[in-house]
C-alpha cells in the first residue's frame, strides 16, 4: 500500500489508524499478504494537512 501511495499518488508516506495496522498484521500472519489487492482513493481520502 505504501508503495502505492508513494508511486502512484505522490504522497511521502501513509498514517494507518492502529485497528488497521492490526488487521494488517492478523492478515499477514493468515497469508493474506500474498493476494493481489484493490486499492481505492477518493480526494477526501488525502490529508491537505501541512507536514
Amino acid at each position: 500500500m505504501e508503495i502505492i501511495c508513494k508511486e502512484i499518488y505522490g504522497t511521502e508516506g501513509m498514517d494507518l489508524s492502529p485497528e488497521a495496522e492490526e488487521k494488517i498484521t492478523l492478515y499477514t500472519k493468515l497469508g493474506f499478504d500474498k493476494l493481489p489487492i484493490c486499492m481505492a482513493k477518493t480526494h477526501l481520502s488525502f490529508s491537505t494537512a501541512p507536514t
